[in-house]
């Protein structure tokens, strides 16, 4: 009869288990966008006007039909299989889940900006243009909507 015996150590996982704790801790999300407290300057077109309000309104349009609904933000959501494949990547890495966040929020933030300068359609009504000097919707005087900001939490 033979013995037989086996002696596992854990001590590697364990410390294994410990680096991904650390990795993982901390911020839980990334957000990107128009945030409270932020507004167009007492002159010209949106005189005072809540910079998260007037994205509201260009996204999805008034009631009134006057301004038709460039839905910009929806546009830049749609890369989110690439925020993916980006937290994905920083983590392989071994970056923080903080780095990972803000890195992600960046990218986040960089989209919307693409999705207006891709001159969202409908086109700017023919009166628009002559008050702009511009057809290019959603920029008009590059203070607000092309500025949007991240947060990481």
């Amino acid at each position: 009869m033979s013995n037989f015996s086996c002696s596992i150590d854990f001590g590697e996982i364990d410390q294994m288990l410990a680096q991904i704790d650390k990795q993982l801790s901390g911020a839980t999300e990334a957000m990107a966008g128009y945030f409270e407290g932020k507004s167009y300057p007492d002159k010209g077109n949106a005189k005072g006007l809540e910079v998260a309000k007037n994205a509201m309104i260009q996204e999805h349009g008034t009631p009134d039909g006057k301004i038709p609904p460039r839905p910009f933000m929806t546009n830049a959501a749609k890369n989110s299989d690439k925020w993916a494949k980006i937290a994905e990547s920083e983590l392989d890495k071994g970056r923080t889940m903080d780095q990972v966040l803000r890195r992600v929020g960046a990218e986040m933030r960089d989209d919307i900006v693409r999705a207006i300068d891709a001159n969202v359609p409908p086109p700017n009504a023919p009166a628009t243009v002559a008050k702009k000097g511009s057809s290019h919707t959603l920029v008009d005087t590059g203070n607000g909507l092309r500025r949007p900001a991240f947060e990481v939490k």
